[in-house]
């Protein structure tokens, strides 16, 4: 007996043709009361469309130049991360200083001392002071 091969089937897929529409064999003519102002409207209408297209063209010109330069700059970001991530490392441990509060106190003593001093002789200036006035009348 000999073996049959089987055959593989495979599925066509349907052809859709889309059918055109037809075109009028008679076009329809409509009259345009003022032709000449109608005519200007419609090419400054086209003009104006098309300094729309090239400020939209431009637009999108500067919007991919935009793109561009941000991910330069993250590039440049991640650059700058890195070494200053190196430079940390490669500098040596250090503690920080934190200044003894003990050594602060005495100085606010010698400080309070000054002023009582001060206060001394501010009245001595202000004696000496009334001295010579009595001496000038």
């Amino acid at each position: 007996m000999v073996a049959k091969k089987k055959r593989k089937t495979v599925k066509r897929k349907k052809v859709v043709r889309v059918k055109k529409p037809r075109v009028e064999e008679n076009p329809t003519y409509v009259k345009i009361d003022n032709a000449m102002t109608f005519r200007k409207n419609l090419l400054r209408t086209a003009i104006e469309s098309g300094t729309l297209l090239k400020r939209i063209e431009s637009y999108r010109l500067l919007k991919e130049l935009k793109m561009k330069e941000i991910k330069n700059l993250h590039t440049i970001m991640k650059k700058i991360e890195k070494e200053f991530k190196k430079f940390q490392s490669d500098l040596p441990k250090v503690k920080e200083y934190t200044p003894v509060e003990e050594a602060s106190e005495p100085n606010e003593k010698v400080e309070e001392k000054k002023t009582v001093e001060l206060n001394g002789l501010d009245a001595e200036l202000e004696d000496i002071k009334q001295k010579l006035a009595d001496l000038n009348i």
